[in-house]
């Protein structure tokens, strides 16, 4: 394998041109399609009976490109690095919903976030084939944002310090919001003493929690998207992960 100039040249410059911003992210997709995550041979699989033959890999690309050119808007590579802190949130965020929508396996869970438009005409198979792009494509997302921050904007804030544990903020987030999902589907059923248990789980652990983590990660999320960030305390958000779990332990 040859040394990669460009890359080593772009750890120089001010500011990093688009073209520098593709070559960090250019086997993400491929990167993406090989790691070991729970389900996603199913999600994989899914796409392939719907769409055979599709290239994947160059979809993805198409509409990535689209978030690097944001990036390479930016004036200063100081700016740069903050959009491109930006965007990880953004895709950590929609990462652990697509995963945790996955996770339900129920076409009519995968309904309820999509527009109506968009799948009123879809079978349940192609419903969740379109759950497993988005999924896919998330994923690559996550992926090439990691490597290009790892690459050229970590000594701005180092990636490590904080990309853990916002992604715990999304997973529990991503949990508490499907369990709101469930509890406004079964508020639709006539199974009364179900309904009553998953009234009281709503409104006295998921409601609450669901306000409060919202705050935390906001806090969180604000100090992340300025120029000079300080360095991230997740404190609060574990205190509470601690508490809220233990909340919902008796209805689990």
């Amino acid at each position: 394998m040859g040394l990669r100039w460009q890359f080593l040249y772009a750890k120089f410059k001010n500011r990093l041109s688009l073209s520098d911003l593709h070559e960090a992210t250019d086997r993400a997709f491929e990167i993406a399609a090989t790691t070991r995550t729970t389900r996603m041979s199913d999600v994989f699989e899914a796409l392939r009976r719907s769409e055979p033959g599709i290239d994947y890999g160059r979809m993805w690309r198409n509409d990535f490109s689209l978030k690097l050119e944001i990036i390479a808007a930016e004036h200063t590579r100081q700016s740069q690095a903050a959009e491109c802190r930006k965007l990880i949130v953004k895709a950590s965020e929609e990462h652990a919903l697509a995963i945790a929508l996955v996770g339900t396996g129920q076409a009519l869970f995968s309904r309820m976030f999509f527009e109506e438009d968009v799948t009123s005409d879809m079978s349940d198979e192609d419903v969740q084939a379109l759950v497993a792009k988005n999924v896919i494509f998330r994923i690559a997302d996550s992926v090439a944002l990691m490597l290009l921050y790892k690459e050229q904007f970590n000594a701005t804030l180092s990636f490590d310090s904080f990309h853990d544990d916002f992604n715990d903020m999304c997973k529990i987030s991503a949990e508490f919001y499907w369990r709101e999902a469930g509890h406004l589907l079964l508020s639709s059923t006539e199974d009364a003493e179900r309904k009553q248990g998953w009234d009281k789980l709503y409104v006295e652990v998921i409601q609450p929690a669901l306000v409060e983590l919202d705050s935390i990660k906001k806090r969180f999320k604000e100090n992340l998207l300025l120029l000079s960030p300080k360095k991230p305390d997740a404190t609060l958000f574990y205190e509470f992960k601690d508490r809220a779990l233990k909340a919902m332990e008796p209805y689990l």
